[in-house]
């Protein structure tokens, strides 16, 4: 079950890499937007793979 958690936890991660290399050409204020919210996915990830599948700890 871990392994499944972070495999989880680290498509989260690539998801919010990925908002955050999109860049729209002549709309700075909704490049901003994706890059706010790619950021928030990878909190999002981290904080998932650290809490939920206890990645951090050894055992």
């Amino acid at each position: 079950m871990k392994i499944i958690n972070s495999i989880v936890g680290f498509i989260i991660i690539f998801i919010g890499c990925f908002f955050m290399t999109i860049t729209i050409e002549h709309e700075s204020f909704q490049t901003l937007i994706y890059k706010f919210l790619g950021a928030f996915i990878i909190i999002g990830g981290l904080h998932y793979l650290k809490k939920v599948s206890n990645f951090g700890k050894q055992r």
